[in-house]
C-alpha cells in the first residue's frame, strides 16, 4: 500500500514539473528580429534570416531580385512575412524546414502574323518568352541555363528582329549567332570602359586604356573567332575605330601598338614585333658626326624606336610622347638632317615635332587634345564673302573637322591646330572666300499675286532660308549668290500673272406656286409699265426684256429681236418678285458667298441642379433658315468655270418636349463653265411653309370678342420656288472695273439676259439632311 502511494505522489509531482516547465516555456517573450538592408539580393536577406532564427530554410533557385528593407524588433514570422510578400514569394513549413518559392504571376501573350510579332509580357519569365517566339516565328533560339530574369514589355505588330533587339536591351542580354542558331546569354559586365559592336562583318572598337587581354576576350565573344594575344603582351590600348572588317580592324590595331598580327588556322594570334636596333633587318641608321647627316633605311619600324635610335646616335634630346604609335613600312632617307629627316618620318602620320629648349617634343599636331597643347595654336579666321557655316560644312577630308569651332555671330572660325595645318587652311581660304562668291540682297516686287503666296510656291531646288517676305511692300527679299537671285527673279517672272477680278450679277427671284403655274406667252409684244417691252416669237416662245430693239431683214421689213424666258412677265405681273440684286466681286480662284436669310430667337429653358438646390434658366438659341449661296470661279482663256453651292433652310414643326424646331435643308453642287458675260440659271430649288390667311366682314370683324363671329382663318400649304440668275463678267485692268462698277451703280432694272447655259461640264448632286432636334 506503501508503495502505491509512493508512486502515485512521484507521478503527481512528475506531472506537476511538466506543467511548471511547459507554462515557463509558453510565458517566455518571443525572440525579436532587426534586419536593415539596402539594394541587397533577397536570397542574401533570406539567409541571414534563417541564421538569426537559427531556421532551416531552403530557397528555390527561380527566387531573385533586390530588396531595401529596415525593420526594428518584429518577430521571425513576421520579418519573413514581410520579405515575401515584397518580393512575390510563398513559403511553407515542413518539419522545421521552411520552403521558399518564386510566385508565377507573370503574364505573357505572344502572337506572330504577316511576318510582324506582338509581344504582351508582365513579370513573364524570360525563358519562356523567348521559348514562345522560337514557336511562334520558327527560329532556332536558344537560352542560356542560368537565365533566371523576368521581364514586363509590350509590342505591338514589330518585325521579328526588331522585336529581339528590344527585348535583349530590355533584360540586358547579347545573342550570339551560330549558323542557323541564336544562342542568348547574360551581357558580361565590362570592367573597362570600352564598347565592341559585330554587325554585318564590321566591326567597331572604342576603347580608352583598356587591357589588352580583355580587349581580345570581348572580341572573340563578339565576332565567334578566336584572337589571342601572347603571355608577355601586357599592355593597355587606346583605339577607336569604326566598320572595318575584323583582319583589317585588327591589323590597325597592331600596327598603331607596335605589334604584330599572326594567323593562327581559324584564329589569330597577336605577338611584340621583333627587337628593332641598329643591327637588325628592319631598322638601319648611320650618322656621318663630323657633318651631322643621316642615313636612314627602315622597314616595318616603330615610328618611336626610329626617333629614339636616331636622338641617341646624334646625342640629341627627345622627348616621343605616348599617344606616338604609328609604324613605319617603308623608307629610306640618304645625308639629311635631323629635322629634315624628322619632316619625312611624320609625313602621312598625325604627328608633328616642336624644338623647346633645344629639346625636341614629338607629339599629335591634329587632334584637340589637352596632352596636345604644346603643338597646337589657336587663331580665329574672319569669313568675309561667304557663310562661315556653310564653309564648315563643306571643308574637305583633309582638314580635322574637331579642329574647327563655328562663331556664328562674327561668321567667323576658330582654329585650333598645328602650324602646318593652320598654313594648309590660309591657302584654302584665299581660294574659297574671295569677291565672287559674296551674298548680295535684291528685293523682287510681286505686281499680281500675294507674296505669301508666291513664297508657298517656289519649288524645293531653291532654297527658302534665305527669303524674306515684306509684306507692306508685296515683295520678296532674296540674299545670297547673284544665281540663286536670279533663279528667284525667273521663277517669280513665271508664276506672276495677271489674275483677274470676276464680277458676278446675281439675281435672286421667288415664284410661288409654281407647280401649279400654267403660263402660255402671247405671241407678239407686251409693254410693261416702265414702258420697257417684251418680245414674244410666234414659233419659238422666247422673251426679252428691256427696250425693244429691232433689225431688219433682206426684204427691209422690221422684225423684233427675241432672246428669252418667262420671267420678266412673272416679275411684272406679281407672279415672282426679286428677292436680292446682289454685285459680288472676287479674285478669280476665290469663293464669292451671299445670302438671303432670315433669323429667329427662341428661348430656351435649362434646368440644372447643384447641391439639392434646383435652379431654371432660359437662353436665347437663335436659328437661320433661308437662302445661301458659294460661288468659286476659274477664269481660263476667256472662259469661266464656276462651281455653284446653292443651299437652302427651312423651319420645320417645333417637336413635342421641345422648344425650338426642326430645320430642313436642301442644296446642290453645280460644275459650269460660260463664256464672258453669260448668263446661268439655276432653279428647282423649292421651300413648302404654312401660309396663314383672315377673311372677315368689314368693321363687324374688327369688334373685339365679337368680331370672332364675322371671320374666317384659313391655313394653306404654299410652295415657293427659288431661281437663282447669274452673269460673271472678267476684269483684267482697272479701267475695266471701273466702268463695269460704273455700268453696275447705274442701272436701275436688272438686264436680264436670258442665254441658258450651254456648259462643257455640268455635275450637280442633290442633298438633303434634316437638322438634330433640340
Amino acid at each position: 500500500m506503501l508503495y502505491i502511494f509512493k508512486f502515485r505522489l512521484i507521478w503527481v509531482l512528475n506531472i506537476l514539473l511538466i506543467g511548471l516547465l511547459s507554462s515557463s516555456a509558453y510565458c517566455q517573450p518571443k525572440k525579436l528580429i532587426d534586419l536593415d538592408f539596402k539594394n541587397a539580393d533577397v536570397k542574401d536577406v533570406l539567409r541571414v534570416l534563417a541564421v538569426q532564427n537559427g531556421a532551416n530554410f531552403l530557397i528555390d533557385n527561380e527566387v531573385n531580385g533586390t530588396i531595401t528593407i529596415h525593420l526594428t524588433k518584429v518577430t521571425f514570422e513576421a520579418a519573413l512575412s514581410i520579405i515575401a510578400q515584397s518580393n512575390n514569394l510563398e513559403y511553407t513549413n515542413d518539419n522545421n524546414v521552411y520552403r521558399i518559392t518564386q510566385v508565377d504571376q507573370g503574364l505573357l501573350n505572344v502572337d506572330y502574323n504577316n511576318d510582324l510579332l506582338t509581344v504582351e509580357a508582365k513579370n513573364a519569365k524570360l525563358i519562356l518568352l523567348i521559348e514562345n517566339m522560337a514557336k511562334k516565328t520558327g527560329l532556332n533560339l536558344v537560352t542560356a541555363p542560368d537565365l533566371k530574369e523576368r521581364i514586363t514589355i509590350n509590342l505591338q505588330s514589330v518585325p521579328v528582329q526588331n522585336a529581339l533587339d528590344a527585348i535583349l536591351i530590355q533584360a540586358n542580354c547579347v545573342a550570339d549567332k551560330n549558323g542557323a542558331v541564336t544562342f542568348i546569354r547574360k551581357q558580361t559586365a565590362n570592367q573597362s570602359p570600352f564598347t565592341i559592336t559585330y554587325q554585318n562583318d564590321l566591326l567597331t572598337i572604342d576603347a580608352q586604356n583598356v587591357p589588352l587581354t580583355s580587349l581580345t576576350r570581348e572580341i572573340t565573344e563578339k565576332t565567334g573567332i578566336s584572337v589571342v594575344p601572347n603571355q608577355d603582351v601586357a599592355m593597355n590600348i587606346n583605339i577607336f575605330l569604326q566598320n572595318l572588317p575584323l583582319v583589317d580592324a585588327l591589323t590597325l590595331l597592331c600596327n598603331t601598338n607596335n605589334l604584330q598580327l599572326v594567323s593562327a588556322g581559324q584564329a589569330w594570334r597577336i605577338a611584340k614585333n621583333p627587337p628593332v636596333n641598329s643591327m637588325g633587318q628592319n631598322l638601319n641608321i648611320n650618322y656621318d658626326s663630323k657633318n651631322g647627316l643621316f642615313d636612314v633605311e627602315i622597314q616595318s619600324a616603330s615610328l618611336a624606336a626610329v626617333i629614339s635610335e636616331m636622338a641617341r646616335k646624334a646625342d640629341l634630346d627627345v622627348v616621343v610622347l605616348a599617344q606616338v604609335n604609328w609604324t613605319i613600312n617603308n623608307i629610306r632617307l640618304h645625308k639629311l638632317k635631323f629635322d629634315k629627316a624628322l619632316e619625312y618620318l611624320l609625313k602621312g602620320s598625325t604627328f608633328t615635332y616642336k624644338l623647346m629648349n633645344n629639346i625636341y617634343l614629338i607629339g599629335d599636331g591634329l587632334t584637340a587634345r589637352p596632352e596636345n597643347s604644346d603643338f597646337t595654336t589657336v587663331k580665329v579666321y574672319p569669313i568675309k564673302y561667304l557663310k562661315a557655316d556653310l564653309l564648315l560644312n563643306t571643308l574637305p577630308a583633309i582638314f580635322p573637322r574637331q579642329s574647327f569651332v563655328l562663331l556664328a555671330d562674327r561668321n567667323s572660325l576658330i582654329v585650333t591646330a598645328s602650324s602646318d595645318v593652320h598654313k594648309l587652311f590660309s591657302d584654302y581660304l584665299s581660294q574659297v572666300d574671295i569677291d565672287d562668291n559674296q551674298d548680295r540682297t535684291a528685293v523682287i516686287k510681286i505686281k499680281h499675286l500675294k507674296a505669301e503666296d508666291v513664297l508657298k510656291y517656289i519649288p524645293a531646288s531653291i532654297s527658302k532660308t534665305d527669303l524674306v517676305v515684306v509684306k507692306e511692300t508685296n515683295s520678296i527679299t532674296v540674299t545670297g549668290p547673284q544665281n540663286l537671285i536670279n533663279q528667284v527673279k525667273q521663277y517669280v517672272e513665271k508664276i506672276d500673272q495677271v489674275n483677274p477680278l470676276i464680277v458676278f450679277n446675281i439675281m435672286v427671284i421667288s415664284i410661288q406656286n409654281s407647280n401649279n403655274l400654267n403660263w402660255t406667252p402671247p405671241s407678239g409684244s407686251y409693254k410693261l409699265s416702265n414702258g420697257n417691252l417684251i418680245s414674244i416669237g410666234p414659233t419659238n416662245p422666247t422673251m426679252s426684256y428691256g427696250p425693244p430693239t429691232t433689225t431688219k431683214d433682206t426684204s427691209g421689213n422690221t422684225t423684233i429681236e427675241t432672246s428669252l424666258l418667262q420671267l420678266t412677265y412673272l416679275l411684272d405681273n406679281g407672279k415672282a418678285k426679286i428677292l436680292s440684286n446682289p454685285t459680288i466681286t472676287t479674285l478669280n480662284g476665290y469663293a464669292a458667298n451671299f445670302n438671303v436669310s432670315t433669323k429667329r430667337i427662341y428661348p430656351v429653358s435649362n434646368t440644372t441642379v447643384s447641391n439639392g438646390v434646383t435652379t431654371s434658366t432660359t437662353t436665347d438659341k437663335t436659328l437661320d433658315s433661308g437662302l445661301y449661296v458659294t460661288i468659286t470661279p476659274w477664269v481660263a482663256d476667256d472662259k469661266i468655270t464656276m462651281e455653284i453651292k446653292p443651299k437652302i433652310s427651312e423651319y420645320g414643326s417645333i417637336p413635342q418636349n421641345s422648344s425650338i424646331p426642326e430645320t430642313t435643308e436642301h442644296s446642290t453642287e453645280t460644275t459650269v463653265r460660260v463664256s464672258n458675260k453669260q448668263t446661268v440659271i439655276i432653279s428647282g430649288l423649292k421651300n413648302t411653309r404654312k401660309s396663314k390667311s383672315i377673311a372677315k366682314v368689314p368693321i363687324l370683324g374688327d369688334i373685339p370678342l365679337l368680331g370672332y363671329l364675322f371671320r374666317s382663318i384659313s391655313t394653306e400649304d404654299v410652295e415657293e420656288e427659288f431661281v437663282i440668275v447669274i452673269t460673271p463678267t472678267i476684269i483684267y485692268d482697272e479701267s475695266d472695273r471701273d466702268e463695269a462698277t460704273k455700268k453696275m451703280t447705274d442701272k436701275m432694272n436688272p438686264d436680264i439676259k436670258t442665254e441658258l447655259n450651254d456648259s462643257d461640264q455640268t455635275t450637280s448632286k442633290d442633298k438633303t439632311q434634316k437638322a438634330p432636334k433640340e
